[in-house]
């Protein structure tokens, strides 16, 4: 029995057997990238066969379109589904997956990016190799020559992990998009960077980017957390914090992605709507929460091992205090000491109870009932302030430093 059998057996998956001559035994990368009337999709494609990678890589590329789609983009789809053989090289192949009529209620990224992947898991599970990586990038994402080799080596050094962030910088100058397309990418990249920053300031330990073009994970992991989502937008966020909490998660910083900035209409949110948010109402600066509703969490993340000796949170600051009586901390306390025989324990039930997406639902309750929403580039400032980081510049240079921090 192969290792990822039971995850077939189990859940509902979208795999599909590929036929071939001959089935590489020393499989070790597999890319998954969804396409959707992607124009751009051979710059991702040329990026990837410049790598000099010398192990077994293959790249899953999902063409998906949702019901009655134009015939003009079902034929763009076979014509790029065709050429994408003209790439395949001794160690990397191309492997073009076209998915048709999707009904609407599952038509998005999360569905083609859960069919690629299980596509990539079950090449995985016939060489039985729970190690394999699996890797999600976006049809409109560049990456760089040592892309592959990189993230090949980081997961050799990192034995136990069962998957990683990628280092991403989305492009902020050039003649490719408008003026307000780069002004509008650097205000949301700032957003993404100080939600992170400010969360890893405060100690939450799950503090990771969740960007769609820019992580990894084993073949081992998405199985045992039940694979990827159907969520038509959101899906990398939900499914990494499946995966963050098996621990030994990491990021690699020795390579990078850089996804596009272009403006989006085919998913509900993320950065392709935000970026038409911003320039349709001409924002000169995007909101986001108050620093002091994440400093709100940071006596509650310094003190977990107390509460595995109480429940008494009455000395917390208001906004968290109202957050945790209306969601029973009281009784999950106890539920959490019941069932933790050491502190170790303890903390691990804790953070699977605050896990991120209670962190998201504090913030958003931070904001509508105690301290509303501000000007990213004003609170960016003031948590460098806090992290006595002094700093002098525009929006431009106050990005760049989030960057430094982040990546190096």
């Amino acid at each position: 029995m192969a290792f990822a059998d039971f995850y077939f057996s189990r859940f509902k998956t979208y795999n599909k057997i590929i036929p071939e001559e001959k089935f590489p035994e020393d499989l070790s990368i597999i890319v998954v990238i969804p396409a959707y009337r992607e124009y751009r999709l051979f710059l991702t494609v040329e990026c990837l066969t410049q790598n000099d990678f010398q192990e077994k890589a293959e790249v899953i590329v999902v063409f998906n379109s949702p019901e009655k789609e134009d015939t003009s983009v079902l034929e763009l789809h076979r014509r790029q589904a065709a050429k994408l053989k003209e790439y395949n090289s001794a160690n990397l192949r191309f492997i073009p997956i076209i998915e048709t009529d999707i009904p609407n209620k599952l038509a998005g990224a999360g569905f083609a990016r859960k069919l690629g992947m299980d596509i990539a898991l079950g090449r995985f599970n016939q060489i039985d190799n729970p190690n394999g990586i699996i890797v999600s990038l976006d049809a409109d994402t560049l990456c760089e020559k040592n892309y592959l080799q990189a993230i090949y080596k980081e997961f050799a050094d990192h034995p136990k992990a069962p998957g990683a962030t990628i280092a991403f910088e989305h492009p902020i100058e050039g003649e490719e998009f408008p003026a307000e397309v780069y002004e509008a990418i650097t205000l949301y990249e700032l957003y993404l960077r100080y939600y992170i920053q400010a969360l890893r300031f405060v100690g939450f330990p799950y503090a990771y980017h969740t960007v769609g073009s820019a992580f990894a994970v084993r073949a081992w992991a998405y199985a045992r957390q039940g694979g990827m989502g159907l969520q038509q937008a959101g899906e990398d966020f939900y499914f990494l914090h499946k995966i963050i909490p098996l621990g030994n998660f990491f990021e690699i910083k020795s390579t990078k992605v850089y996804p596009s900035p272009r403006v989006s209409t085919r998913v509900p949110f993320g950065t392709g709507p935000i970026i038409r948010q911003i320039i349709q109402q001409k924002m000169t600066d995007y909101p986001t929460y108050d620093l002091d509703c994440f400093l709100s969490l940071q006596p509650v993340f310094d003190q977990v091992e107390n509460f595995f000796q109480s429940t008494d949170y009455s000395t917390l600051p208001q906004p968290i205090k109202s957050f945790l009586e209306e969601n029973d901390f009281t009784s999950a306390l106890q539920e959490m000491r019941q069932n933790s025989a050491a502190p170790d324990t303890f903390r691990k039930r804790f953070f699977a109870w605050f896990d991120a997406f209670r962190v998201l639902k504090f913030l958003n309750f931070c904001s509508e009932n105690f301290l509303p929403k501000q000007p990213v580039s004003q609170e960016a400032q003031k948590l460098l302030k806090r992290m006595n980081i002094n700093f002098l510049g525009n929006l431009k240079e106050l990005l760049m430093e989030y960057r430094n921090l982040q990546n190096t």
